[in-house]
């Protein structure tokens, strides 16, 4: 799951500023992506 901890860290690590108003559309995104991914296994 894709908490706003996990995000922070994301955000660091990329060196990306996600605007608040955008945090829950991506956070969400984030987790369609984790998911897919992990189908594919």
């Amino acid at each position: 799951m894709i908490d706003d901890k996990l995000l922070a860290r994301l955000e660091k690590l990329s060196n990306l500023k996600i605007e608040d108003s955008k945090r829950e559309e991506f956070k969400n995104q984030l987790e369609e992506i984790v998911g897919f991914v992990e189908n594919l296994n």
